[in-house]
């Protein structure tokens, strides 16, 4: 036909490049429903698992923040004395436990002022209303408070038949 003058060379250029185009797209190349339901369920999946995994990222950035905010409230408030020489020993669950403190630091141990924190490997001498602040932090918090009763207090309630009443306990005695 083009030899014949019917037709120009671009419009036969045209229709080559239209046939190419039909050959590519065949009537059975349209995705089904099912298979676009599927793809559309495999994509909502995919979503979920994302949307799951940077919760638990996000999970364990905020933990990791809390034990860095707790790790810095502790240090600032800690009163713990390199150069203490008295050990004062405390029982921690079922294990005994022990701490250099000074003179000073055990007597307001012994008097509930300061209170012991156990964090990490580290144990924290820290005061008593920090105690509270820490737990609002990490509720599970292991800490050591001296019993309420002194002492002074528990003499004063022992029995009347105690065979050993008559003894005093020193106050520097170190169990």
């Amino acid at each position: 036909m083009l030899k014949a003058g019917l037709v120009s060379k671009g419009k036969v250029k045209q229709q080559k490049q239209n046939s190419r185009k039909n050959r590519r797209r065949t009537p059975g190349d349209k995705p089904s429903d099912e298979a676009a339901k599927q793809a559309a369920a495999a994509q909502r999946a995919n979503r979920e698992r994302d949307r799951q995994l940077n919760r638990e990222r996000e999970q364990v950035k905020q933990r990791k923040a809390l034990r860095v905010q707790m790790r810095q409230l502790l240090r600032t408030h800690r009163v713990n004395d390199k150069k203490a020489e008295d050990r004062y020993n405390f029982t921690m669950g079922d294990k005994l436990k022990s701490l250099y403190v000074t003179p000073k630091q055990r007597s307001e141990l012994m008097s509930a002022r300061l209170a012991i924190v156990l964090h990490g490997d580290s144990q924290y001498l820290v005061p008593v209303d920090v105690v509270d602040k820490a737990r609002a932090l990490e509720p599970e918090l292991q800490v050591y408070i001296a019993p309420a009763g002194t002492e002074k207090d528990s003499a004063a309630e022992a029995d009347a038949d105690d065979p050993y009443a008559d003894y005093q306990v020193p106050d520097d005695l170190m169990w």
